[in-house]
């Protein structure tokens, strides 16, 4: 077995990288890791100069044969529309007729497994970053295998920019059972963490004009939001934050408890939510919680059933704190030039409601006691097999090698690559005479599902989008410039990057009890005494947690020694 690769050089190429693509939900990811910026990573973060390579598709689609069908699992985002330019042109240019298949993303394990128990199997399964989704699918026999060998000979750039971006290493990382079940997709933008984001004109309403640097300085501002009418309505009902602002708390004594379940300390591996620290955070929590700084709701969540990385909590003015994403979840308008640059989201939502005056501020994750600090970072490619076939396509040769053509093609020709991201040029898109910005959407950009609605990106026709090159070219300058700021922000990612051996039959439910007993910690629905805490680790172990820190310790011997 060879022993895994760390590829952190190469990875940092990564940082030149636009967000144009994909946004997998948060998920257990463990290794505490804080990524510092290397002089690779500052080198490759520059803005890339070299003109795109026009490259044509070496197999012509078959014109005058009928439009072949394909059913397709995007990445679902929001239901595309089949009429919209680039569509129609992709499925002109490709000679096939595709019907995509929207699940609302918080349910396509459940959906997803609905259908094919009715033997209904889609064609193309974007699994959005589930392992434990392509786990069940595999054993079920829904998966078709996709040997590597297969992809390093049909299908050689993409092979290539997968290798060149996780190393080679990710085809067997990727593997269930000794099979390959899909192409990894490396997620260009995971290289960065969740940014945290707090109301800095709060901050001067009570009396603080630095930004919170330690655990004691954010807890000094939270009783001042909590307390001292930051609003200004003359009423207490102001908090200081939510779910996601308690990631980095948890952060600051060292893991995330549900975000990077697994760590490495020394010789062996730990389990991050039953770490002494994880207690320690929960003693903070609960304090803030009885003393009014947490908001009560918090168990809904901040997103309110929105999008996930929407934090209605805090563009309502509930709270001055959140963690809710990624730097384009939360960038303000970076290109004033361009009419269309809105700002993210988050931005827009935000001004919106509390007014042009109101303000936020990015701010590092908070540092803790003990100097820990770190928030969700997700990593640029996990072990998932993110494109995925129906199991029946290993029966239909010509369907199968087609679907893996089309993949390849979107990693080849750059006309191709162009039209499945950014659109129909004139229509969707411009070009334009601003090297920082060569590709502007000609699209509405104050609804941020308009790309997924429209198609584009990994949220539509991209089945595969591995190609450096490509995504570097078509990047937008003004946000590469803007998230280099935050690649050496210190973050969390997963250290068991397999699913392990026993996690189908004991995971679900030590992740029911985990949740539900820290949100009964932070509301004093259980004490924080260390009697409690014991008792609880005695709870999951009981639901099988030793045998999962067994096999944990076992992934270590196997690939780290």
């Amino acid at each position: 077995m060879k022993k895994l690769v760390t590829v952190l050089l190469t990875v940092c190429m990564l940082a030149m990288v636009a967000c144009q693509g994909a946004t997998p939900d948060p998920a257990p990811a463990p290794a505490v890791t804080s990524a510092p910026a290397t002089p690779a990573a500052t080198a490759a973060a520059a803005p890339a100069t070299a003109a795109p390579q026009q490259t044509a598709a070496t197999t012509a689609p078959p014109q005058s044969q009928p439009p072949l069908k394909i059913s397709w699992v995007p990445q679902n985002d929001a239901p595309v529309n089949p009429d919209s330019p680039g569509v129609l042109e992709f499925e002109k240019r490709m000679n096939i007729d595709i019907d995509f298949v929207y699940f609302e993303r918080a349910q396509l394990a459940d959906l997803l497994q609905l259908r094919v128990a009715t033997g209904d199997i889609p064609d193309v399964m974007w699994l959005v970053g589930n392992r434990n989704l392509a786990t069940n699918l595999s054993k079920q026999g829904v998966l078709a295998e996709i040997k590597p060998e297969y992809v390093k000979e049909k299908m050689p750039a993409t092979w290539a920019g997968t290798n060149e971006l996780c190393g080679e290493d990710i085809w067997e990382l990727n593997q269930i059972d000794g099979k390959n079940y899909g192409i990894p997709t490396p997620f260009s933008e995971n290289i960065y963490p969740f940014v945290p984001i707090i109301r800095d004109d709060w901050l001067k309403k009570v009396g603080i004009n630095d930004l919170p640097v330690t655990l004691e300085d954010h807890e000094k501002a939270f009783y001042a939001f909590a307390n001292d009418d930051p609003d200004g309505n003359g009423k207490k009902d102001t908090y200081a934050l939510s779910i996601t602002g308690m990631k980095p708390v948890f952060g600051a004594f060292g893991g995330l408890p549900m975000e990077a379940s697994w760590q490495r300390q020394g010789d062996k591996v730990v389990y991050t939510p039953t770490m002494p620290e994880m207690f320690e955070a929960l003693t903070y929590l609960a304090k803030w919680y009885k003393d009014g700084l947490i908001d009560p709701e918090f168990v809904t969540g901040e997103n309110k059933g929105q999008a996930w990385a929407n934090t209605v909590t805090f563009w309502n003015g509930v709270i001055g704190y959140s963690s809710p994403g990624m730097y384009y979840h939360i960038r303000g308008i970076l290109n004033p030039n361009n009419p269309k640059d809105l700002g993210s989201n988050t931005y827009q939502q935000f001004k919106a409601i509390q007014g042009p005056n109101a303000t936020y501020k990015e701010i590092k994750p908070m540092v803790g006691p003990k100097g820990a600090s770190g928030s969700i970072l997700w990593g640029t490619a996990g072990s998932v097999p993110d494109l995925t076939l129906g199991v029946h396509l290993e029966k239909d040769k010509a369907k199968y090698d087609r679907i893996m053509e089309i993949a390849e093609l979107q990693n080849k020709d750059w006309d191709l690559y162009l039209l499945c991201t950014r659109g129909v040029e004139g229509v969707e898109y411009e070009k334009t005479n601003d090297p920082k910005e060569p590709f502007r959407t000609l699209l509405d950009t104050s609804d941020n599902l308009i790309n997924a609605k429209h198609g584009l990106g990994l949220t539509g026709m991209m089945m595969s989008r591995n190609n450096i090159k490509f995504i570097n070219d078509a990047a937008n300058q003004y946000e590469v410039e803007y998230k280099r700021q935050f690649l050496d922000w210190p973050g969390y990612t997963s250290f068991v990057r397999l699913t392990l051996p026993s996690a189908a039959m004991y995971e679900s439910q030590i992740n029911t009890a985990r949740n539900e007993a820290y949100w009964n910690f932070v509301m004093g629905q259980r004490p924080c005494t260390q009697a409690e805490w014991t008792k609880f680790i005695g709870e999951l172990n009981a639901l099988g947690l030793e045998t999962l820190e067994k096999e944990a310790n076992e992934y270590l011997q196997m690939y780290y020694k």
